[in-house]
């Protein structure tokens, strides 16, 4: 089993949030891993990275975050080192728990924590990241876009099946609007390719014809 940056890649390519490992504390207040005493380990599986698990002993004020960590071109390294925590009262009662990043110099309150290339874990600030939307094109926002929409409606994830009736229990209002918009995203997402690939729009009629019909 691979420890955290197996199966990395060169970090140049990596500045979005969608490319660092991370660690949510809200993830782990929903399933009540913040209880002090505790010890659990926490598996990641990605494309870029692999398999990935990490060791976390649960203190009162803190975590113990035990891994290892590859570098690019370098040897394995055992991590282990502290993140503190914090809370804050919610509105309705209870308490919201928060990272402190441990990163130097900073100490900002964050929900996530990325891990960096150099293998330490620190926030989205200091690891320089941008969200994922931020670079998207307008062709991939649109791709996005449509496949939470073919997800609301149980459809088949390939684009061009439309061939599907209305999800049961679903108002016929709802389902004409999302597909309504399903059709102008797929129409958009279409136009990106046709653009990137230098392909005349007129040679995906044929592509995007029908797909306005609610069948």
């Amino acid at each position: 089993m691979g420890g955290f940056g197996s199966g990395r890649r060169n970090q140049i390519g990596k500045d979005t949030t969608n490319d660092c490992r991370a660690l949510d504390v809200r993830h782990l207040q929903r399933r009540d891993l913040l209880r002090p005493g505790l010890s659990f380990s926490l598996e990641w599986t990605s494309k870029r990275q692999g398999l990935a698990t990490i060791i976390v002993q649960v203190e009162t004020d803190k975590l113990t975050l035990n891994y290892r960590h590859q570098s690019p071109g370098g040897g394995w390294q055992d991590k282990e080192y502290q993140v503190k925590l914090s809370r804050t009262s919610c509105n309705y009662g209870g308490q919201r728990a928060w990272f402190t990043c441990p990163a130097n110099g900073c100490g900002r309150r964050v929900a996530k924590l990325f891990l960096s290339g150099s293998g330490s874990f620190a926030c989205r600030h200091c690891n320089q990241l941008a969200y994922s939307s931020q670079r998207e094109t307008v062709s991939d926002r649109a791709l996005r876009l449509t496949r939470s929409i073919r997800e609301k409606l149980g459809w088949e994830p390939s684009l061009l099946d439309q061939n599907v009736p209305k999800p049961k229990g679903m108002h016929w209002k709802t389902y004409r609007q999302l597909r309504a918009q399903h059709d102008v995203l797929i129409m958009d997402y279409l136009d990106g390719v046709a653009k990137r690939l230098g392909v005349m729009n007129k040679q995906l009629t044929g592509l995007t014809d029908g797909l306005c019909d609610d069948g």
